[in-house]
């Protein structure tokens, strides 16, 4: 349908018409939601939601959650729960102790922080200087203003032992016999190892002659 006037000349139809192609919405809807967004606009995703702690997100699904937590951290900045809601996406378990925690008690609107990283963020070790100052900078913009704090940054792993050994033995052998006039007995005795897993092929041959 155009919205051109009747008086249009042929060749604004024209232009009208090869420029009227319908665009599919479907892709830009999901633009906006960090569940569907696709992976080349996450950044800028992140960039419109205000996100902190964006360089500590080192997997795909961290960059999403952080984004998704995005708007709930922000109606809580300042708070207990902001700093350990940005860490806990971050896959950064955090025991915070509050002043009034201790005892004896501390000095007012201070607090110990430590955080537990559990990924290899660097492909060295898991925590690297770099990291600590990231978290630091994370921490600062979250935790209240007037507070001022311990950071002490670790890392835990659950990891178990497991010693698991296999062997295949196969054994191929082959007889031959010459009988003549009367048939022989013919035995063999074999002795065998212990194995987790055993093959035999056994072939015999006689020629009757």
């Amino acid at each position: 349908m155009s919205l051109l006037p009747p008086n249009a000349t042929s060749l604004e139809l024209a232009l009208s018409s090869a420029c009227c192609s319908e665009l599919d919405p479907s892709p830009i809807a999901c633009l906006g939601a960090a569940k569907f967004c696709p992976v080349p606009f996450l950044p800028l995703l992140a960039w419109g939601a205000s996100v902190e702690g964006w360089e500590l997100a080192i997997t795909e699904q961290m960059q999403r959650d952080l984004i998704a937590n995005s708007l709930p951290t922000h109606r809580i900045k300042g708070t207990v729960g902001a700093v350990k809601g940005a860490l806990a996406a971050l896959n950064i378990n955090v025991d915070l102790i509050e002043w009034w925690q201790t005892s004896p008690k501390g000095s007012p609107h201070s607090f110990s922080l430590m955080a537990w990283a559990n990924e290899n963020r660097d492909g060295g070790a898991p925590l690297s200087p770099e990291t600590y100052q990231q978290i630091k900078t994370l921490v600062d913009e979250l935790k209240p203003v007037r507070s001022y704090y311990e950071l002490i940054t670790g890392s835990q792993f659950n990891q178990s032992l497991a010693l698991a050994s296999r062997a295949d033995l196969t054994t191929l052998s082959r007889f031959g016999a010459d009988i003549k006039a009367a048939p022989l007995a013919f035995t063999q005795e074999m002795a065998l190892a212990s194995a987790s897993c055993f093959f035999t092929l056994t072939r015999i041959a006689m020629e009757i002659q």
